[in-house]
């Protein structure tokens, strides 16, 4: 079943690429491909319980085929400019603006026509490592798969994306309760994560007012922050609004699917059922969220979610997350950043109890602080405090940026239990657990 996940989605975007590409020439007034490629080249040191160590490449090649159609009279065009609650650690500005570093977007701009896009996307991630571990046998891996495979229609107004694609939103940084459809991790120099496939919508009212609608299917792994699976052949949909907020923006967001549980799956200890219950079940899960970002002088934000699974056998079926953060630059030479954020996330018998499962109970303190030395030469560190268990990650990150090379030394600091983000696949050894030392190149052409 999971090589026949994407089947129809993949049949539906070669439809329509080809219909793409035998549109009359009439309605097309540009044709523009274009193709890009990302090579990483690492090699990690890391001494947790065990000394280990790994060589490792990623080859990333990307073709996107863009395609202008005929103009559309408007009386009026809008053009959307997006928004961040806290800069991007991997593509920094050397001179930052002092205090916060939320945007707001730019008033609507007029327009006589509004020109559709057609374009085409097709991305593969090609990696191979060898992993050496202290008194055990050397692993090699490697593997070759889509990353993202999409057709997208846009104008200024409309947007609509069907295929293997990222779904990514929220408000918070470095721990994010609305991370559901991605797992990107803010140390990743690359900002890697796997797609999802389904439809995506957006349509922009205004500047400020967009609306977000979405049916995902055949993903059956878990994503984000999910513990179980989806139920096979099951689809999943939901919707977000966000709308103007005084000097920032608020969101709501909802997604509804049905999980499995299966008993012998890794995960599965996991999750607390009550005694008797089957060996695996299916249910349905329905996420609510709210999350907001304003320029306050500071920039403030949150993020807070609720899930409710609906099923006689789970004895916590409510879960809760909640991140409140702010973040400022000073005037300190070419502008330190700070940002701070707090993190908490519960399971519990009823939505707002106090009875909560211990052992899915996080408590987290994040910080992080960046600085650009030179043109050239930037410096970020990221600190995460787990209050629940007193343990301390650490990280800071040298990078040198030219044109097209990027040299990353790393650093890292961490437990040997490691408890914040997704955790490696099955029979792969967690190499950022304890403290180690990774250099990494990358090259863009």
């Amino acid at each position: 079943m999971h090589s026949q996940k994407p089947t129809v989605l993949i049949f539906i975007f070669l439809l329509s690429l080809a219909s793409a590409f035998f549109t009359p020439t009439t309605a097309c007034e540009s044709v523009k491909p274009e193709l890009h490629s990302l090579l990483a080249g690492w090699g990690i040191y890391s001494r947790g319980e065990t000394a280990q160590c790994q060589l490792g490449f990623r080859f990333l090649p990307e073709f996107t085929l863009d395609i202008q159609l005929g103009s559309q009279k408007l009386l009026r065009s809008l053009r959307y400019t997006t928004s961040s609650a806290a800069i991007n650690i991997n593509n920094q500005t050397n001179s930052p603006a002092i205090g916060s570093s939320f945007h707001r977007p730019e008033p609507p701009s007029l327009s006589e026509t509004d020109h559709g896009h057609l374009t085409a996307e097709v991305s593969l991630n090609l990696w191979g490592t060898l992993t050496i571990q202290t008194s055990q046998e050397n692993q090699f891996g490697g593997k070759i798969k889509p990353y993202r495979l999409s057709m997208k229609y846009a104008t200024s107004r409309f947007e609509a994306r069907l295929g293997l694609q990222k779904i990514s939103f929220g408000s918070a940084t470095l721990i994010r309760p609305l991370m559901w459809f991605d797992r990107v991790d803010p140390r990743d120099p690359i900002q890697l994560t796997d797609g999802v496939y389904g439809l995506l919508v957006r349509t922009y009212i205004s500047t400020r007012t967009i609306l977000w609608s979405w049916v995902l299917y055949g993903n059956k792994n878990p994503k984000g922050w999910e513990i179980l699976s989806t139920q096979n052949s099951r689809p999943e949909f939901g919707a977000r609004a966000q709308v103007p907020a005084g000097r920032g923006e608020l969101a709501f967001t909802f997604h509804q699917r049905r999980c499995h549980f299966e008993g012998s799956s890794p995960t599965a200890s996991m999750v607390p059922v009550s005694p008797g219950s089957p060996s695996s079940f299916n249910f349905p899960e329905t996420r609510m969220a709210a999350d907001g970002k304003w320029d306050l002088g500071i920039g403030l934000w949150f993020e807070a979610t609720l899930t409710k699974q609906q099923s006689p056998y789970l004895t916590f079926p409510w879960q809760r997350a909640l991140t409140i953060g702010l973040d400022y630059t000073f005037v300190l030479g070419n502008g330190l950043h700070l940002l701070g954020e707090y993190f908490q996330s519960d399971v519990s018998k009823e939505a707002l109890a106090n009875d909560t499962f211990p052992p899915l109970r996080a408590r987290f303190l994040a910080a992080s602080a960046s600085y650009p030395f030179t043109p050239l030469d930037y410096f970020s560190a990221i600190v995460f405090f787990d209050a629940s268990s007193h343990d301390l990650y650490s990280f800071v990150r040298w990078q040198r940026s030219y044109d097209r090379w990027s040299l990353n030394l790393m650093a890292f600091w961490n437990p040997t239990e490691y408890r914040i983000f997704a955790a490696p696949p099955t029979g792969q050894v967690n190499l950022f657990a304890g403290r180690g030392l990774q250099l990494m190149l990358l090259y863009n052409f």
